[in-house]
């Protein structure tokens, strides 16, 4: 008899431990963008020429991040 509630808390234990969580409705986290560099200076080119520069945009938040806008100066 020991061993079957012996069994029974055990596997209460071990269903509370990898049941959900009770608290399943909580908020969402925000996005946080993070950019390493945040200028580029663009040497002289020919009137003209095509320059690019690829700008590096982490997400160091837990919720996604969507890039909607983007201007140049």
């Amino acid at each position: 008899m020991k061993f079957k509630a012996f069994l029974i808390a055990i596997t209460s234990v071990f269903l509370a431990a990898t049941g959900v969580p009770a608290d399943t409705a909580s908020a969402p986290q925000p996005p946080a963008a993070f950019l390493p560099a945040t200028t580029f200076s663009f040497p002289e080119v020919v009137e003209g020429s095509e320059v690019v520069h690829e700008f590096i945009i982490l997400n160091r938040g837990t919720g996604p991040l969507n890039v909607q806008k983007v201007e140049t100066a």
